[in-house]
């Protein structure tokens, strides 16, 4: 059972609360894996609030976890800004960092032979070192980044040689850095 953090809450002071408290039902009910994508947005760091709303239900999504008896997982890219007591309600804490090089090697040549075509010959397009050499600069590349990527390619309606293909990999992952240091904007 997938909820985002959008699904539970709500512009109404207790209504988050019981939105909250029905997903774990539900999912108790159902016995069923419950998920909630952007954890951070409904445990965050009670220090970091401002309203006493938010505290309630921070507090709410807590007491939920400690009693659930199913499997629970909780996503987000922000764990730092998740609140001390959620972490020990949690049994596992695994981390997903960006792919190796070998892993982001086998996802752009896969990638760009599915976008491609299978019958792509992608080594003639560069030479395998070159290959190599690019591949390691793009250690911050994740398999979101190719994605978007792929997707701009075929909006455009774009056929990439390999080249290409990296270049347009290193403009996202490039994107994504400036994002990260602006906090704010978008690209287009």
């Amino acid at each position: 059972m997938v909820r985002r953090a959008s699904d539970l809450t709500s512009k109404w002071v207790g209504e988050t609360e019981q939105r909250i408290a029905s997903a774990f039902a539900a999912a108790e009910r159902d016995h069923a894996v419950l998920l909630i994508d952007e954890a951070d947005s409904l445990i965050s760091s009670r220090q970091r609030t401002s309203h006493q709303w938010e505290v309630s239900q921070i507090n709410e999504m807590l007491t939920q976890m400690e009693a659930f008896t199913g499997v629970f997982i909780a996503s987000t890219n922000l764990i730092e800004h998740l609140d001390a007591a959620s972490l020990r309600r949690f049994d596992f804490k695994l981390r997903f960092d960006p792919p190796n090089p070998l892993q982001r090697q086998v996802m752009v040549r896969a990638s760009h032979a599915a976008l491609n075509g299978s019958g792509s010959n992608m080594a003639e397009t560069q030479s395998d070192t070159s290959f190599h050499a690019e591949i390691n600069r793009l250690h911050d590349l994740t398999p979101g980044d190719i994605a978007v990527v792929r997707r701009q390619c075929e909006i455009a309606g774009e056929r990439p040689d390999l080249e290409r293909w990296i270049g347009l990999l290193h403009l996202e992952v490039q994107a994504k850095r400036q994002g990260a240091k602006a906090g704010i904007g978008f690209m287009l």
